[in-house]
């Protein structure tokens, strides 16, 4: 969203160039995915939303938890995540704005586009639920957000890439540095592992390495089954 301090899970593939030049690479914790050629068309992971007690927003802030995919986010590229926010008094436009009196937790698809971030509500979310959170590229070519398989609505496309992901993750994300906790929960026993979509069938990444942002723990738990986790403290 719009100012990033992130704890970012990528699987990595080809290339270490990625989020560094990038103002958003400021204290990430990541595991990506990263390329300048095309091929991946999706990214989806089963989210665990924490339990109320793994979740404390202060006023003017957010926390994510989402499946991600971009076209390069240098010089204003395009991105698309779905997944599950905990906002509060820190509204993003045109609707994630439920946060506006107390924290609120609910589902978000957002995109960037040319550099300016657009964020739509989902609706209410419900802490210690599972849902699969998904973005994938259409045979139409456009960038499609789901949750549970049913479509948002929210659309996007780019040109990096030949129009596919230069970036797959599963992502987490705290606004500004502010006193917090957040659990970023994927997958689960049962659940959809952390998967690329190659536009014919959806496979498991088994591979990743990381790299701790600021306040962000390391991953826990098991990777790729199971259920493993960032958290967030300060």
């Amino acid at each position: 969203m719009r100012s990033r301090v992130i704890g970012l899970v990528a699987a990595v593939l080809a290339v270490a160039a990625i989020f560094a030049a990038s103002a958003e690479a400021t204290n990430q914790t990541f595991r990506y995915w990263s390329t300048t050629s095309s091929g991946w068309k999706g990214s989806r992971v089963t989210v665990d939303n924490p339990d109320s007690s793994q979740a404390s927003v202060s006023s003017g802030d957010f926390f994510v938890t989402s499946a991600y995919a971009d076209g390069g986010l240098a010089n204003g590229g395009n991105l698309i995540q779905q997944g599950v926010t905990y906002e509060y008094k820190a509204a993003e436009g045109p609707s994630c704005n439920l946060g506006s009196s107390s924290p609120a937790l609910y589902y978000f698809t957002e995109k960037r586009v040319n550099g300016t971030y657009s964020c739509y509500s989902n609706g209410s979310a419900t802490f210690s639920t599972s849902h699969l959170q998904t973005v994938d590229r259409g045979s139409d070519g456009t960038w499609y957000a789901y949750r549970d398989g049913s479509p948002t609505g929210i659309t996007t496309t780019w040109s990096a890439c030949g129009g596919d992901a230069c970036t797959l993750a599963a992502f987490a994300e705290e606004a500004s540095f502010a006193s917090g906790a957040w659990a970023a929960k994927y997958a689960g026993s049962g659940n959809t592992a952390w998967q690329w979509w190659n536009g014919a069938a959806w496979n498991t990444i088994n591979s990743a390495t990381t790299q701790p942002g600021t306040y962000w723990s390391a991953p826990s738990g098991p990777f790729p089954g199971g259920i493993w986790s960032f958290t967030y403290s300060h």
